[in-house]
């Protein structure tokens, strides 16, 4: 049985669908979560660490893992999905390294200008 299921969420991801089979477009959605592997991801952070969501309420932010194959069943039928993908795999199709390279060129040749310029 689940119980991490956002029916909100599921509102969403359908007015999000009809959205774009109207008016055409994509989605990027971008959260932690699994495809339907993990059960009980109900969790609470307290100072960056674990705590106990039922130990004090209201004291935690109180967080789960959005389970990507009820995204997948909501848009299956109308749309090419493209993941899930990890961060890493994310980060490095949408051309990370090359954004690094170039800042990094850019930030020497802006402290090569700054060291002149102090002359």
């Amino acid at each position: 049985m689940q119980v991490e299921v956002s029916l909100d969420g599921l509102g969403i991801l359908g007015e999000l669908t009809n959205r774009l089979e109207h008016d055409g477009g994509i989605a990027l959605i971008i959260d932690y979560g699994h495809e339907g592997t993990k059960e009980d991801t109900f969790r609470g952070f307290l100072q960056h660490k674990l705590h106990d969501p039922l130990v004090d309420p209201g004291v935690a932010d109180l967080t789960a893992d959005v389970d990507f194959s009820h995204v997948k069943k909501v848009f299956d039928e109308n749309a090419m999905i493209c993941g899930p993908v990890s961060q890493r795999e994310f980060l490095s199709r949408v051309g990370i390294d090359y954004r690094l390279q170039v800042s990094c060129i850019l930030f020497k040749l802006m402290f090569l200008v700054l060291l002149k310029l102090n002359k």
